[in-house]
C-alpha cells in the first residue's frame, strides 16, 4: 500500500479524502482511511507541548489537510457529523475527533502566513461552521415570559441542546491526550456551564412548578442535559482551569456542579475534578510538564476551595434549596468524594502553610478571610466534605497524616527555622477537623450525646484507615517517613492523642478535643536523640537505654497529672525553645465560633 505520512499529506489528498468522508464514509479506501487516521495524530513531543500549554508546530501540509477536513464538513449539522463518524472504523473515528481538537487549538501552529489554504494557527474559527455556530449561538439560554390563557409565566428555554450533545459525543470519540486547551473543549465547557446554570436556577426556584422549562422548544422530563458534555471535556484540565477561575462565573459554576441533582449521581461531573495519581505533586522540578500539571491541578482545586469557603456557599451547600433539606454530600456523595480526594494534597495549605511538593494552590484571602488565624474559610471546606461521611473521612485522613508528618519533622529538628510553624499547622488541622465536623453534623442529631459520638466515630474511622495502611503504604504519602516515625514511636497512645477520648454519656456529651499533653509527649518520644541535659534532669522518665518510656509507663512513674504536664512542658521548651501549648493555642483559635 502506498501512503504519504501526516507530515507530507496536503491539500489535494485532504480535499479528496474529506469529500469522500463528507459524502459517504463507507466509500473510503483503505489508503484514505489510513491517511485520515495518521493525520489526526501528533508526535509525542507535540502533544506534550500542548499539555504544557505551549506551542506545538506542525507541518504546513498537515495543517492544510486538517483544514480541508474541516471545510468538507461545513454546512453539516453536528448531528449529521456525528452520524458520519459513526460509520467509520474506530481508529478513523477517533482520528477525525482528534483532528477537530488539533484544528481548534490556538497553540497549534503551522508557521505559515498569508496562505488561504494553510491557516497560521488553530482556533475556533476553523471548526466546521455549523459546529461553531452551535457552540456560540447567543440564544443557548433564553429567560422570558410565556403568555398562556391571558396570563404570563416565567420560562427558561435551552436551545441547541441536541446539537451540542452531538458535539460532546464527537469529542468523546477522540483520545484524551488531545484534550489540551482546545477552543472546541473550552467552548463546549462554556455551553455546558450555561445550560447547568439554567437548570440549577430552575430546580432551586421555590416557584419552579409555575415556570416553563423547555429543551429545544419542548418540555421534557429528561434532565440529563449536561452530563455527556462534562464527561466529554472533563479531561481537558486546561479548559477546566480557565472555567473555574473565571472571575465572573467560576465560583458559581463550582457551586452549580456541587448542588445540582445529577441524574447519574454526579459521575460525569466528577471528571472535572478527578486527577491522575501524582498530578498534584511536583516529582521533578526540572520537568516542565510535571510542574505545569501540578500547577494546573492546584489552580483548579484552589478555585474550588475559594468557591465553597464563604458562609453564603456553606448555607447553600449544607441545605440545597428544593432538595428536601439535603446537603451537597447527601445529593452527590460520589462527586463529593472525588472533590475531597483531589483536595487532600492541599490540607497543609488549608491550614496556612504551603504543602510539600505541591504547586498552584493559592489560598489567597479566602482561607482565612478575617486574617485572624481562625481559618473560617478552610473550616467551611472541611465542613462541606463532612456532609458526606466518606468524603469527610478522606479529607480527615489526609489532615491526620499531615499532622503526624509535621510532628515528625519537628521531632527531627526541634530548633529548625520552621519548627514553630510545624506545631501551629498541627494545631490548626486539629481545629479544622473538629470545627468542620461540628458544623457539618450539628443539625443532624437532636441528642447531644449522639452528636458527639458520631463525630468521634468519624475521626476514629479516619485514624484507623491511616494507621492500618502499613509502613509501605504510608511511605508513599507526602512526609510518609515522618508519619511512620510518629506511629512507631508513639504506640498505643497515638490515637487518643490525635482524636481525643470517646465522649461520655448523655450528661457529658461535649466533644472531647485531642489530648494535647499526650500529643506533645509523643513528639518528645519521637526525637531521635534527647539532649543529655534533659535526660539528666528528668531521668525518671527515661529507660536504661536513654529513651523516653511509653506514655503508660510514664503515667505510672508520675501519677500527678499537673506535675507530669509541667515536666513535659519544660522538656519541650528546653528541647526546642518552643511553648508546649503552641498546638493547643492554634487549635483554640480555629474552633472559636464567635469570630
Amino acid at each position: 500500500m502506498t501512503f504519504v505520512s501526516a507530515v507530507t499529506s496536503g491539500g489535494e489528498q485532504g480535499k479528496s479524502d474529506s469529500d469522500a468522508l463528507a459524502t459517504d464514509p463507507t466509500s473510503l479506501t483503505l489508503e484514505q482511511l489510513q491517511r485520515i487516521t495518521e493525520t489526526g495524530h501528533l508526535t509525542s513531543e507535540q502533544a506534550t507541548a500542548l499539555e504544557r500549554g505551549e506551542t506545538a508546530t506542525i507541518s504546513a501540509s498537515q495543517m492544510e489537510y486538517l483544514n480541508q477536513l474541516g471545510r468538507s464538513l461545513d454546512g453539516k449539522s453536528p448531528q449529521e457529523i456525528e452520524d458520519l463518524l459513526s460509520k467509520l472504523p474506530p481508529d478513523a473515528q477517533a482520528s477525525v475527533a482528534n483532528s477537530l481538537q488539533i484544528l481548534s487549538n490556538e497553540n497549534v501552529s503551522a508557521s505559515v502566513e498569508g496562505d488561504p489554504d494553510v491557516p497560521t494557527k488553530g482556533g475556533l474559527n476553523l471548526l466546521p461552521d455549523k459546529m461553531r455556530e452551535s457552540l456560540t449561538r447567543d440564544d443557548l439560554v433564553v429567560n422570558s415570559f410565556d403568555v398562556v390563557g391571558g396570563s404570563g409565566l416565567p420560562s427558561i428555554a435551552l436551545n441547541g441542546v441536541a446539537d451540542n450533545q452531538a458535539i460532546a459525543d464527537i469529542v468523546s470519540m477522540g483520545d484524551d491526550q488531545y484534550k489540551s486547551g482546545s477552543a472546541l473543549d473550552s467552548a463546549l465547557l462554556d455551553v455546558g456551564q450555561k445550560y447547568l446554570d439554567a437548570q440549577v436556577a430552575h430546580e432551586q426556584n421555590p416557584e419552579h412548578k409555575f415556570e416553563y422549562f423547555t429543551v429545544d422548544g419542548r418540555g421534557t422530563q429528561d434532565m440529563a442535559i449536561t452530563e455527556q458534555i462534562f464527561a466529554a471535556v472533563g479531561d481537558d484540565k486546561i479548559a477546566v482551569d480557565a472555567a473555574v477561575n473565571n472571575p465572573e462565573s467560576g465560583g458559581g459554576f463550582v457551586k452549580d456542579v456541587l448542588s445540582h441533582n445529577w441524574t447519574d449521581g454526579g459521575k460525569a461531573a466528577s471528571t472535572l475534578f478527578d486527577f491522575s495519581g501524582g498530578d498534584a505533586t511536583v516529582e521533578n522540578p526540572n520537568d516542565p510538564t510535571d510542574v505545569a500539571t501540578a500547577t494546573r491541578t492546584g489552580s483548579i482545586m484552589s478555585a474550588v476551595g475559594a468557591a465553597v469557603s464563604t458562609d453564603e456557599a456553606w448555607k447553600l451547600l449544607s441545605d440545597v434549596p428544593q432538595s428536601d433539606g439535603q446537603s451537597a454530600g447527601q445529593l452527590n456523595p460520589d462527586l463529593l468524594q472525588t472533590v475531597s480526594r483531589s483536595m487532600s494534597p492541599y490540607v497543609s495549605d488549608l491550614a496556612g502553610s504551603p504543602g510539600p511538593n505541591v504547586a498552584g494552590f493559592d489560598r489567597g484571602e479566602w482561607a482565612d478571610p478575617t486574617d485572624n488565624n481562625q481559618y473560617k474559610g478552610s473550616a467551611n471546606v472541611f465542613a462541606l466534605m463532612n456532609t458526606d461521611e466518606g468524603a469527610g473521612r478522606i479529607l480527615t485522613q489526609a489532615a491526620i497524616a499531615e499532622q503526624l508528618a509535621s510532628e515528625g519533622r519537628y521531632a527531627a529538628d526541634p530548633t529548625g527555622s520552621d519548627s514553630r510553624a510545624e506545631l501551629e499547622r498541627v494545631g490548626r488541622l486539629h481545629g479544622l477537623i473538629d470545627r468542620g465536623m461540628l458544623e457539618a453534623v450539628q443539625d443532624q442529631y437532636d441528642d447531644k450525646a449522639a452528636h458527639a459520638q458520631v463525630i468521634y466515630d468519624r475521626k476514629e474511622a479516619a485514624f484507623t484507615a491511616l494507621s492500618t495502611m502499613g509502613s509501605f503504604g504510608i511511605d508513599k504519602l507526602p512526609g510518609g517517613e515522618f508519619v511512620n516515625l510518629m506511629i512507631d514511636s508513639s504506640g498505643n497512645s497515638l490515637q487518643s492523642a490525635m482524636i481525643g477520648k470517646p465522649p461520655g454519656g448523655a450528661d457529658q456529651a461535649a466533644l472531647n478535643p485531642p489530648d494535647f499533653q499526650r500529643d506533645t509527649y509523643n513528639i518528645l518520644r519521637a526525637v531521635p536523640e534527647m539532649p543529655m541535659e534533659i535526660r539528666d534532669q528528668y531521668g525518671k522518665y527515661f529507660d536504661e537505654s536513654g529513651q523516653l518510656m511509653s506514655w503508660n509507663e510514664v503515667v505510672k512513674t508520675e501519677p500527678d497529672d499537673i506535675k507530669l504536664g509541667a515536666d513535659c512542658a519544660e522538656m519541650f521548651e528546653v528541647l526546642g525553645g518552643t511553648d508546649a501549648d503552641g498546638i493547643l493555642h492554634a487549635y483554640q483559635i480555629v474552633v472559636l465560633t464567635d469570630g
